[in-house]
């Protein structure tokens, strides 16, 4: 019994002593590291970039001062891709380029004090097809349901995700409002969904491997979210962007998640979990995805009680 009581106490001093500390795990040669967040897609012709300076190998942002002497260089397939700073922060930029599946995006970032930093990625070749169905979830909530079903290569490693788009018409008004929706689990606890959900430029995106069993060639995923019902005023529809995402990009945001829900470890009690990154010379992710859009679908919930469908 003295022995357990001594056990816990050792415990309770390593908790609370953690508490009070900031584990980081520093970058073995202590160079300084641009840190780069590159996610070019065929969704928009801009895509945002972002460089800091870092020397932390699990992602602390702002551990170092960023340069201001930041000579970048980005190319689709060897054709140069034009690049603006953002006005709004000193570490945004925006490069635009209409980019098509198959192309190899490169890019390669330079400052005085810093290693050369420099990634390549191919963009996905995107699902072919795929089916997607919208029904009412339960009785008691304005959950909507979203299956999809697409074909999936059973000899290769394959990366998914999905995005739910909403159109709003209002009166005489409608625009898209890609904000709105809130993809949820609906599997119960999360380590034991076969996907996540990560935000992205405003967007909740749920992301999965192919490692799931596949019937027929094909496969299917189950999403959720929660729905408004149409009335007067307001009518809804919605659309599935279903995407085909690069393998560093997964594993990039899939170790973010890991590190960020390392909890023990955050408490000193468990080993840390390192970020991946495919920058050589630095820190980050150069990831590519490609889509595939969906016909727009009616909203599935009935009208609210007590008015009429307009």
């Amino acid at each position: 019994m003295k022995r357990v009581y001594i056990l816990m106490a050792i415990l309770a001093i390593a908790g609370i002593t953690a508490c009070e500390q900031e584990f980081e795990i520093i970058d073995t040669d202590g160079d300084n590291r641009l840190h780069i967040e590159f996610l070019p897609s065929t969704l928009r012709e801009w895509h945002e970039l972002k460089i800091t300076g870092a020397r932390s190998i699990n992602n602390s942002i702002g551990d170092i001062e960023t340069p201001s002497d930041i000579r970048i260089r980005i190319t689709a397939d060897g054709e140069e891709v034009r690049l603006e700073q953002d006005n709004t922060s000193p570490k945004a930029y925006m490069a635009f380029h209409h980019l098509e599946p198959g192309q190899t995006v490169r890019i390669e970032a330079e400052a005085d004090g810093f290693e050369k930093a420099y990634a390549e990625s191919i963009i996905p070749y995107p699902v072919e097809e795929f089916n997607a169905a919208l029904v009412k979830g339960d009785d008691y909530s304005d959950e909507i349901r979203v299956t999809v079903d697409y074909p999936d290569d059973p000899d290769t490693m394959d990366m998914y995700g999905a995005v739910i788009v909403s159109e709003e018409t209002h009166s005489m008004l409608t625009y898209i409002s890609h904000n709105a929706v809130d993809i949820e689990m609906i599997y119960g606890i999360l380590d034991e969904s076969p996907f996540r959900t990560m935000w992205l430029r405003g967007r909740r995106i749920a992301y999965w491997n192919d490692s799931q069993a596949s019937q027929d060639g094909r496969q299917q995923m189950t999403l959720s979210f929660q729905g408004k019902k149409n009335d007067p005023n307001c009518t809804y529809r919605y659309k599935v962007l279903m995407l085909k995402i690069s393998e560093d990009f997964y594993r990039y945001f899939n170790g973010q998640w890991d590190r960020e829900n390392n909890i023990l470890a955050s408490m000193g009690l468990a080993s840390p979990t390192f970020t991946y990154t495919n920058i050589t010379g630095g820190l980050g992710v150069l990831g590519t995805l490609s889509h595939t859009e969906s016909e727009w679908f009616d909203n599935p919930l009935q009208p609210r009680e007590g008015r009429e469908e307009p």
